[in-house]
């Protein structure tokens, strides 16, 4: 393991010599309900890249801690990136990463509107370099590998904004960081004279037809505190076997792609196998 910003380059040089793999966690700074602090993300992105790193070796890159957060900007202390300054800083980044022998990229993600803007530029990246870059939003991927913590019925949305996955993820990083006396539930529902229903922020309904929104344009639009789902069923206990679910499995799972990706490369699978092949 090893955390970059602790290293010096003599140490940076031997571990790149072992591995040639980053994990560069994403964060930003917002609102976390009346509950949770503004760093939220990054801290919880940092903890599970951190981890996972604890595991095999691999470089951790310290967390970018800003984000497209422009949605929040209606709560104070939001800071907010343009999508094309997120994206400059991450090319930076890998270009920097690429330059002293790194070519697998992992994105430990904190925040969710996050997403577009990581996809374009792992796109634009990695067109013309013989690379592999991968995005895990820590979150989604924590409450699918511990489903049976968490209850999902009548709108609780434990994976929604500072619900309960979050939540107890950051009490299990520093219970400090959570002010459990004001743990709350904020249940999203069709918008007043429309069929338009939020299962959740970036996610509805007009009728029955699904309708995925990239970002809303103001989240207190929706909530007075700015959570959305529920975070009452927070705990540490849950926090800790969900980031540790989550490092647990990031680097397995991620390793064997890995390989199959190298093996492809140096032309030990067949095209055909790749493409298909005609049967006559």
């Amino acid at each position: 393991m090893g955390i970059l910003q602790k290293m010096k380059w003599l140490e940076v040089q031997e571990e790149i010599r072992e591995t040639k793999v980053a994990l560069i966690p994403v964060g930003a700074t917002e609102q976390h309900g009346y509950h949770m602090p503004m760093g939220s993300d990054s801290y919880c992105a940092a903890e599970v890249a951190a981890r996972t790193a604890a595991k095999e070796t691999a470089l951790v890159v310290p967390v970018i801690p800003y984000g497209i957060s422009h949605c929040h900007m209606s709560f104070p202390g939001t800071i907010t990136l343009r999508c094309e300054t997120l994206a400059m800083v991450v090319t930076d980044i890998c270009e920097s990463l690429y330059a002293h022998g790194i070519n697998k990229f992992i994105f430990i993600n904190g925040h969710g509107h996050n997403g577009p803007t990581l996809a374009t530029a792992m796109d634009e990246f990695s067109k013309d370099k013989d690379v592999s870059m991968f995005v895990i939003p820590w979150w989604i991927a924590a409450g699918k590998l511990t489903k049976e913590l968490w209850d999902y019925n009548n709108g609780n949305l434990p994976d929604g904004h500072a619900a309960d996955i979050e939540c107890s993820g950051a009490l299990a990083i520093d219970e400090s960081l959570v002010d459990t006396d004001k743990l709350d539930r904020v249940v999203l529902g069709k918008l007043a004279g429309t069929e338009i229903k939020f299962h959740k922020s970036t996610a509805v309904t007009f009728g029955d037809y699904p309708v995925e929104l990239a970002t809303i344009s103001d989240f207190s639009q929706f909530t007075d505190s700015g959570l959305i789902g529920g975070c009452l069923n927070a705990t540490k206990e849950k926090g800790e076997k969900a980031l540790e679910a989550r490092s647990a499995t990031s680097w397995p799972n991620l390793s064997g792609i890995l390989r199959e990706l190298e093996s492809a490369r140096q032309g030990c699978a067949d095209k055909g196998d790749i493409i298909g092949k005609n049967k006559n």
